[in-house]
């Protein structure tokens, strides 16, 4: 009996995985067609000899081709595996572009004011030196007066025991919300903007979107 492939249950993307079964089953075909017509060259001599032969040769047919089967229906779970985490990727994509672009709308809340106080003081105890240069985006010039870093002075000194002198320079370079700073001689550097906080918690994140999303199969 000729052995016949089974089509895999479940979608499979761009047709792919059908395209690798169809040309599993002409290659199984193919195997058995071969055997056939070996069978055939040798049944004139009409034995009981050459009729285990043909049983041999047919059965072998068989195995290989089962064997074949077996090859392809991986290669089809494993490019299903792929199709589904490429999915799970792209979802996650979108929701990390939410994140982002509520982030920036976050620019125009009343609380904006704090939480660029909390991303200097942050900043500033991460770098730990007395003269300290705050990049900010040029639409934030408003809040970062004077009178505003003066105040995230007094709060290091009042709370932390730092001294620090906070200069600011706006930056084209800075377009996210929070802060880039930067100590005066320029040889330390730290990136308090959402989107350098984002990335370097982005496998914790992206883990937890993804188990509340797809629950345990992550």
């Amino acid at each position: 009996m000729d052995t016949v492939l089974k089509p895999v249950e479940g979608d499979c993307a761009d047709g792919l995985c059908v395209q690798i079964m169809r040309d599993a089953q002409k290659e199984a075909g193919e195997i058995l067609d071969r055997a056939k017509a070996q069978v055939d060259q040798i049944l004139s001599k009409n034995s009981v000899q050459i009729e285990e032969m043909r049983r041999q040769m047919l059965d072998a047919a068989h195995i290989e081709a089962a064997a074949l089967e077996r090859k392809i229906l991986s290669m089809v779970n494993l490019e299903t595996r792929r199709t589904i985490l490429t999915a799970r990727e792209k979802v996650l994509e979108q929701v990390m572009d939410g994140i982002k672009a509520r982030a920036a709308g976050f620019r125009s809340s009343s609380e904006y004011p704090q939480y660029l106080k909390q991303m200097i003081v942050q900043g500033a105890l991460v770098l730990d030196c007395d003269r300290i240069d705050v990049l900010a985006a040029a639409c934030d010039k408003n809040i970062l007066v004077p009178s505003f870093l003066d105040e995230i002075k007094h709060l290091l000194k009042e709370k932390y025991s730092k001294d620090i002198i906070l200069g600011l320079e706006l930056s084209e370079d800075v377009k996210d919300i929070g802060v880039v700073l930067r100590s005066k001689d320029r040889k330390s550097q730290y990136d308090n903007t959402f989107g350098a906080r984002l990335s370097r918690a982005y496998e914790d994140v992206r883990m937890g979107i993804l188990k509340e999303m797809f629950g345990d199969n992550v």
